[in-house]
């Protein structure tokens, strides 16, 4: 349908793109005089507001749809729908790797929820309660707003917690080739599990790719240094960890 000479068309991936054309149209044409129209385009632009707009009950948004069969109300209602990943882990200890993760994931999502896993049987070195206090200091150590970043714990599938949450997508960090792997085989069995549910993957930055929390564990327990790894706090942590479990 034509209404002003200029097509209106919502499908595909450019639907977002196209609902708000349309909305910043009827913004931009309020402020200028209309040209007289003839009845009929004006009985044919009105059937389009009329679906645009739902003040015709027969013709609301719900009941109009896009040639690739969407309606327009779910096109308009995943523009405006908040875009939130799920991001699982145990994070025993909180890296600088994981950090980085976070920041990123930020920019490309419009919240992050930070899944602190509680695994029934396997005996972390540090408590949930612990994880999550100090992802929580370190992420309001780098000013980003508690509005964009959640951190909570989670006892189920992470499919299922992200769910809870109302995530689109899983977020996995990768270091190299056998995480691909392993990540790949995971995502397909997420996938099979709860459709429409994404996995996205984010490479870890080059000055982060070779740290894993397994390996600080390893290095703290034997005595080693851990400060280029994790935060200073977290160090300072691992350390009266370590210190309180020798004695």
């Amino acid at each position: 349908m034509a209404c002003g000479g200029a097509p209106v068309v919502v499908s595909g991936p450019a639907s977002r793109t196209i609902v708000r054309g349309i909305i910043a149209a009827r913004h931009t044409q309020a402020s200028f005089p209309r040209k007289r129209e003839s009845s009929k385009h004006r009985s044919r632009c009105g059937v389009l507001d009329s679906r645009i707009r739902g003040n015709d009950k027969k013709a609301e948004i719900g009941e109009s749809a896009a040639p690739d069969g969407l309606p327009l109300r779910t096109v308009i209602k995943a523009t405006l729908m908040p875009r939130i990943a799920f991001y699982p882990g145990s994070f025993d200890p909180v890296t600088l790797g994981h950090l980085d993760l976070i920041a990123r994931a930020v920019r490309l999502f419009d919240r992050v929820i930070v899944g602190v896993g509680v695994h029934h049987g396997k005996q972390p070195l540090f408590s949930a309660d612990e994880r999550i206090g100090m992802l929580r200091a370190e992420i309001a150590a780098r000013n980003v707003s508690a509005d964009r970043v959640e951190v909570v714990p989670f006892d189920i599938l992470a499919v299922d917690a992200a769910k809870q949450h109302g995530a689109l997508a899983l977020l996995r960090g990768l270091r190299d080739g056998s995480d691909f792997d392993y990540e790949m085989q995971m995502a397909g069995m997420n996938g099979a599990m709860v459709s429409g549910l994404e996995t996205v993957f984010l490479p870890a930055s080059p000055a982060n790719r070779h740290i894993a929390a397994t390996f600080v564990r390893q290095i703290a327990q034997m005595g080693g240094d851990v400060s280029a790894f994790v935060p200073a706090a977290v160090a300072q942590a691992l350390k009266r960890k370590l210190a309180s479990a020798a004695h």
